[in-house]
């Protein structure tokens, strides 16, 4: 039998560069054809330019996408012009083992420090990736980005975006601050709008899964010990009402605040049309911190899904779209704007 290669899709980095050498050794020992990181590779963790030498020197396909604190990065380099407010909120938000790991002694003079490789690969990173997974007429629709599109806008007009400066010249002409661009989404806004993204299932980072609203979580009931256990550490989805099938998957699981880095596997081979289930293969790996030597961890997750994606998001908006309109329950999930805003993700 063939070695099933997976398309991986790896969550916010934040300069772990020891727990993604792990992460990636065991992806490529298990088989990767293609490898999505959806960004957020710096600030924060011990090792911002290790991290990206590492994703610049893969041998295997990768796609790479921004992620907000990239987008703060450039916003500095662009300068005042651009963004008064961009070395204040960069700062905020971890840039000082960034500054540190390039050696630059200070965010003004970043980009005349910073190596034009580094400056490139910045700039060229994609804002959203969309790829089909299935055989013949049946086919599941993903569509990866750091946290989920606009929601206020058509996707088709946000899928021509290409870069940082596509991206740059779209929030100017919606009058959008970049500080609350998509790339900041909250947990709670892509909760109220996941019709927005249509003909596609969402698989995004930003939002530690650890502070995510209760209703998402994964939970494992121990009916032993009479208690249910939230597994924050592990991929968390957004499900339809009534929990039919996913709309998104949230794989950003803290590895900046001593959680987890994860990336998870999909093959076409893994979707069962008749059942309604797809099952995932996980990677993870423990912050640096916890550990000198950092070991990955492989397991699996199995979710509902529908083919039917782009139909079943118009009839769940036609039905749960009204605000007066009461919500399901979540279903119990299957484990195997201000002038100086402080954002934190």
């Amino acid at each position: 039998m063939a070695k099933i290669e997976y398309t991986w899709i790896v969550g916010d980095i934040h300069g772990n560069a020891s727990s993604l050498a792990a992460v990636l050794k065991s992806i490529q020992e298990i088989g990767a054809k293609k490898i999505i990181f959806l960004g957020d590779y710096i600030d924060r963790g011990p090792d911002p330019k290790q991290t990206i030498d590492l994703v610049l020197d893969l041998k295997v396909e990768t796609v790479f996408l921004l992620g907000n604190h990239e987008a703060m990065l450039l916003d500095v380099i662009k300068g005042e012009s651009h963004n008064p407010y961009a070395v204040y909120l960069w700062a905020e938000n971890g840039c000082d083992t960034t500054l540190k790991s390039f050696n630059v002694h200070d965010a003004a003079s970043l980009g005349k420090q910073l190596d034009k490789k580094y400056i490139d690969f910045f700039r060229n990173l994609k804002i959203f990736h969309t790829e089909g997974f299935g055989a013949g007429k049946k086919a599941v629709n993903f569509l990866f980005c750091h946290a989920g599109p606009f929601v206020d806008f058509p996707m088709e007009e946000q899928l021509v975006l290409k870069n940082y400066d596509d991206f740059c010249g779209y929030i100017k002409e919606k009058g959008i601050k970049a500080e609350d661009s998509c790339l900041w989404n909250e947990d709670n806004h892509l909760q109220k709008s996941m019709s927005s993204w249509g003909n596609y299932i969402l698989v995004h980072g930003h939002m530690r899964t650890q502070y995510r609203l209760t209703r998402n979580r994964l939970q494992y009931d121990d009916s032993k010990k009479g208690k249910v256990d939230d597994l924050s550490d592990v991929p968390n989805p957004l499900y339809f009402p009534g929990g039919a099938a996913i709309s998104a998957l949230d794989i950003d699981t803290g590895v900046d605040i001593g959680g987890k880095l994860t990336a998870i596997g999909i093959s076409a081979e893994d979707f069962n049309y008749g059942t309604g289930k797809m099952t995932l293969k996980v990677v993870q790996a423990d912050a640096a911190r916890k550990s000198k030597e950092v070991h990955a961890l492989t397991f699996h997750l199995t979710l509902p899904f529908t083919e039917e994606v782009g139909w079943y998001h118009k009839i769940m908006k036609s039905i749960f779209g009204s605000k007066k309109k009461k919500k399901a329950p979540p279903p119990k999930p299957i484990v195997h704007s201000h002038p100086i805003p402080k954002k934190h993700h």
